[in-house]
């Protein structure tokens, strides 16, 4: 997730709960978070400022 090459980057902390083991716990991790990461937005960055309204 680069926004200037060896500059700047988004950093991601992805924490996922779960409430119960009984199936295929990676799996449903996994599928969680790519739900998760393609459901957030990040803020425009114009290469001076970022934008959070965006």
């Amino acid at each position: 997730m680069c926004i200037t090459p060896n500059e700047k980057a988004w950093f991601i902390v992805l924490d996922i709960c779960t409430m119960n083991d009984g199936g295929n716990l990676f799996d449903a991790a996994a599928l969680a978070a790519i739900a998760a990461l393609q459901d957030c937005t990040f803020p425009a960055y114009d290469g001076i400022r970022i934008d959070y309204k965006t």
